[in-house]
């Protein structure tokens, strides 16, 4: 079993996406040095290795991961950012993070939306025997 990306260019995108996400979380964890930048390193460091060997456990890895991390997390933050924003906390809440929020839950949705549509896990052959009964049986009508 592999998976299979069908669309190319959302392959590619995908791929740039988390190394960009990467590369921030390392420059995030050498500048504030906090340690616990490993965790989403790690985390994103295995799903490309899953794309990028189109390991059978890659669709159903990056499906846990946007909505766990993508949209549920983005989430959590932009109600805190905009209950925050109504007053009910008592510090002010840039309006700069309800944006960013807002955004990659919409980047979060639509990633889900293309791994729904585009990625497949394709099945190998059944066996060749059956493959011959198939073909003998649709020449013999």
């Amino acid at each position: 079993m592999k998976t299979v990306f069908k669309n190319k260019p959302f392959f590619y995108v995908l791929l740039g996406y988390i190394s960009s996400l990467i590369l921030y979380n390392i420059f995030l964890g050498i500048t504030t040095k906090n340690y616990l930048a490993l965790l989403p390193i790690a985390i994103q460091s295995v799903l490309l290795f899953l794309m990028l060997t189109y390991n059978k456990y890659a669709r159903i890895a990056l499906i846990w991961w946007t909505t766990i991390f993508q949209i549920i997390g983005f989430s959590l933050i932009l109600m805190g950012s905009l209950l925050s924003l109504a007053g009910y906390a008592h510090k002010v809440t840039p309006v700069n993070k309800i944006i960013i929020s807002s955004i990659e839950l919409v980047i979060g949705i639509t990633i889900l939306t293309f791994l729904y549509k585009t990625v497949k896990v394709e099945w190998p052959a059944r066996n060749n025997f059956q493959n011959t009964v198939d073909t003998q049986t649709a020449e013999n009508g």
